[in-house]
């Protein structure tokens, strides 16, 4: 049963990457638009971030900067988050254990605060 529940999550998030890899954000108009941007024509924190991950997906850093800044920190901190939660599981620690530091959370959402300014200046 442990197996399942570590399975599926993996499974989900490689499908994930699998589809992001293979759509073309440039050549398909399949990508999701954007709400805030539609009502009110300024880029939120996350405009840019599938564009950028595809980008990222196949090495192509300047367009990942290019399309999302933040790339250089969300995707990192993605992976590692699940890695480590991942390994924790693997290893029976309960999930109780695994916390984030509240002032790691407070950072992250000064750092994307102050982009979401900047980046519409």
């Amino acid at each position: 049963m442990r197996f399942c529940k570590l399975l599926l999550p993996l499974i989900f998030l490689t499908s994930l990457g699998i589809w992001a890899y293979a759509l073309d954000p440039l050549a398909l108009d399949a990508m999701l638009p954007c709400p805030w941007f539609a009502a009110t024509g300024t880029l939120c924190p996350g405009c840019g971030l599938q564009r950028a991950t595809y980008h990222a997906l196949h090495l192509d850093l300047r367009a990942a900067l290019h399309a999302n800044a933040l790339i250089l920190l969300l995707l990192p901190l993605t992976f590692a988050a699940f890695a480590s939660w991942y390994l924790m599981r693997c290893h029976g620690v309960p999930k109780e254990r695994f916390t984030i530091p509240s002032w790691l959370m407070w950072l992250l959402a000064i750092v994307v605060l102050a982009y979401w300014i900047l980046r519409n200046l």
